[in-house]
């Protein structure tokens, strides 16, 4: 996707969010990279697209992906919230700084699909 591509889609309503500059692991890199990376990925859509970017996916986004010190510096660079890639229900109140989603690989059973964004995939221990 190009920009003139992703202005059309926010043109159409849709939001487009940050999963930072270099698709770097925030947990593996100083806090002055961390910084950097979230605030400049921001910086560069909100100006290519001319719309807020409110929210951040964390790369590969699993639980040693990010941190308490990472999602302290999502909050400073701006965002509204950010996502975390986990096979859970996100709950009434998720944390903001950790809200779960899941990847639906391919070949995935529609019943398993189903199960997952429902909640109940989560309830049932798996």
């Amino acid at each position: 996707m190009d920009w003139h591509e992703a202005r059309r889609l926010v043109a159409q309503g849709f939001e487009l969010g940050s999963h930072t500059v270099s698709h770097s692991i925030l947990t593996s890199v100083d806090g002055e990279t961390v910084a950097a990376e979230l605030r400049e990925s921001r910086a560069v859509i909100e100006e290519k697209v001319g719309a807020p970017c409110r929210f951040l996916a964390y790369p590969n986004g699993g639980r040693a992906d990010y941190s308490p010190e990472v999602m302290r510096e999502a909050e400073r660079a701006g965002y509204d919230a950010a996502f975390a890639v986990e096979d859970r229900h996100a709950g009434p109140v998720p944390c903001r700084w950790a809200i779960p989603r899941f990847l639906p690989h391919y070949g995935l059973p529609l019943e398993v699909f189903r199960a997952k964004v429902s909640g109940v995939y989560s309830f049932a221990g798996r």
